[in-house]
């Protein structure tokens, strides 16, 4: 079924059912795909957000009965042990798009020896991880297989709004906040706290789109595409950290001088166009918000 709660079921079922329908699929992911391969990987961590997404939306009546805590930590640690391979992917493709993006700006023969490195990094690293990464999926697959079991005890005695209406506030405030903060000082770190909490909202405006009226589906493609305009802004900011490190290694201080100044020009117009979409997105108060939401749901009564 689609990673969204249904009108004519109970709000704990669906919550129960949507992680358990997670958790298969990422079970599967890794039963049927090349431990070698990054995408692998990628995948599995992609599950474990959604699973962390849908954690917080049932945080209130999750959190009353400690279990949210335990879970959400859970699968936090085991997206993070899988993480290193799948990052050097990232610089490496972080790179190639702004070369696109710069429609020639971006002279390649003296940028060629950061590539070059990044490259050089990431099958460095692919290398002497794949045996690694294939013991660390077994270990992952086996605790999806604990977590599976421990899905069906999941306690969620509240009904209906009451039992998103405490998460959907959390979420949608923190988001609020880190996008006042991103806005007073738009600093790498306050701009990717944001992204963070920007995605949980898209998961929850995903999850509760059949539940509510149909503004809140109209939420969702924005939600993404902010989330996305604040991820392509934090790889540009890792990378410009990572060739920031030695001018010999990266080609010099002039090719590193022209390629940081090319980041520092792509991340103002991502910014732009993501504090544009905020300003929208975050309009409501979060009380405001989540009242609204109460009033439009058509779900399971309380």
């Amino acid at each position: 079924m689609p990673f969204k709660l249904e009108p004519d079921e109970a709000v704990a079922e669906g919550i129960r059912r949507i992680a358990g329908e997670q958790i298969d699929a990422a079970l599967r992911e890794i039963a049927e795909n090349n431990p070698g391969d990054p995408e692998t990987v990628h995948a599995f961590r992609k599950r474990c957000k959604k699973v962390r997404g849908l954690l917080r939306l049932a945080h209130g009546p999750m959190a009353a009965e400690g279990m949210f805590r335990v879970e959400n930590d859970a699968f936090r640690d085991a997206a993070r042990d899988l993480s290193a391979a799948r990052d050097a992917d990232v610089l490496l493709a972080t790179y190639d798009a702004l070369a696109d993006w710069s429609n020639g700006a971006m002279n390649r023969c003296a940028t060629a020896p950061i590539r070059a490195r990044l490259t050089d990094h990431r099958d460095r690293l692919h290398d002497a991880t794949v045996a690694g990464v294939s013991g660390q999926l077994e270990d992952a697959a086996g605790f999806l297989r604990r977590a599976r079991q421990r899905v069906a005890s999941w306690k969620i005695d509240a009904r209906g709004f009451k039992a998103v209406r405490p998460g959907l506030l959390r979420t949608y405030r923190a988001a609020y906040a880190a996008h006042e903060r991103a806005l007073a000082l738009p600093a790498a770190e306050l701009l990717h706290e944001w992204r963070k909490h920007v995605k949980y909202h898209r998961t929850h405006m995903r999850l509760l789109q059949r539940v509510t009226d149909p503004s809140t589906a109209g939420r969702n493609e924005p939600a993404n595409e902010l989330g996305e305009l604040l991820g392509d802004d934090h790889d540009l900011a890792v990378l410009r950290r990572r060739i920031s490190v030695d001018d010999a290694a990266f080609g010099g201080i002039a090719a590193r001088w022209t390629f940081v100044s090319l980041i520092d020009q792509r991340r103002r117009g991502l910014q732009t166009e993501a504090f544009g979409l905020g300003k929208t997105l975050f309009a409501e108060k979060p009380k405001a918000f989540v009242k609204r939401i109460g009033k439009e749901w058509i779900g399971e009564s309380g």
